[in-house]
């Protein structure tokens, strides 16, 4: 964290302690876990079964916006020295990483390129370190929204992002597996409007379920679109949201303006 002149990432670890049969919890004293650089920002955390956690942040340094990741070892009980993951063609931003069960994690985050932006992730191998991150978006353009899920074997993870098609922001999945990798993405919204802020999670019959927002007139529809394991194949989107309204707020006006202008949020 370089003191006075910028911000860094500062991190407390709640440990469980056990007295007499009861149990209390104290905070340890913050560390800083960032690359002492200049202004870090929106940090991501995942924690694998073992208590091990991967910690990736943005962070500016000599001009650029770069993603950095750095692991707390509960072995050591203590931070690894960071690492820049991404792809080095420009700033990088919004990171988001998971963790499996046996310690890898992915992480994903939108970089600017020659052409706009990419979505890209990279993959930490538990003994061996982060491989160099892939593009797994539709190219170069308007993208944003990334997140991460791993299911619950570990074998399996899904992407999830937005991306303009030329007409509307949709949203795409992108399966991954070790044997296989990135299977490409598909569209998984309806395509008659702006859909955006994408969120998956994965039930434990490793069906994916992807909660996102579908732009109306008067505010947002949520909907759920569900891969279904055993059929294979995505389910018709459905939406869940009974008021409109009542998901209108600051940050959808913010995103409504970025779509509508044509420009990145960033």
């Amino acid at each position: 964290m370089k003191s006075g002149l910028g911000r860094g990432i500062v991190l407390a670890i709640l440990l469980t302690l056990s007295a007499r049969g009861i149990y209390a919890s104290a905070w340890q004293k913050p560390v800083s876990i960032d690359a002492e650089r200049d202004n870090a920002f929106r940090t991501s955390i995942a924690f694998d079964p073992m208590g091990n956690a991967m910690a990736v942040f943005e962070q500016n340094s000599d001009g650029v916006y770069k993603l950095y990741a750095t692991r707390y070892a509960k072995k050591d009980k203590r931070w690894e020295r960071p690492v820049a993951i991404d792809a080095a063609t420009g700033n990088a931003y919004r990171g988001k990483v998971a963790s499996d069960k046996t310690g890898n994690a992915i992480a994903v985050f939108k970089q600017k390129s020659k052409n706009g932006y990419r979505i890209y992730a990279a993959r930490y191998i538990k003994d061996r370190g982060w491989d160099s991150p892939v593009a797994i978006d539709n190219g170069p353009g308007l993208v944003d929204g990334q997140m991460v899920a791993f299911d619950n074997s570990g074998e399996r993870a899904v992407a999830v992002f937005e991306q303009h098609d030329g007409k509307v922001s949709r949203i795409y999945a992108n399966f991954y597996t070790p044997k296989d990798g990135w299977e490409g993405p598909v569209e998984i919204d309806s395509g008659i409007n702006n859909a955006y802020f994408p969120y998956p999670v994965f039930d434990n019959q490793g069906n994916l379920h992807v909660i996102y927002c579908d732009e109306a007139i008067d505010g947002l529809d949520v909907y759920v679109s569900r891969y279904e394991e055993k059929k294979a194949k995505w389910a018709m989107p459905v939406r869940i949201n009974y008021d409109r309204k009542s998901v209108r707020d600051g940050l959808w006006r913010e995103k409504w303006e970025w779509v509508k202008k044509r420009i990145d949020s960033a």
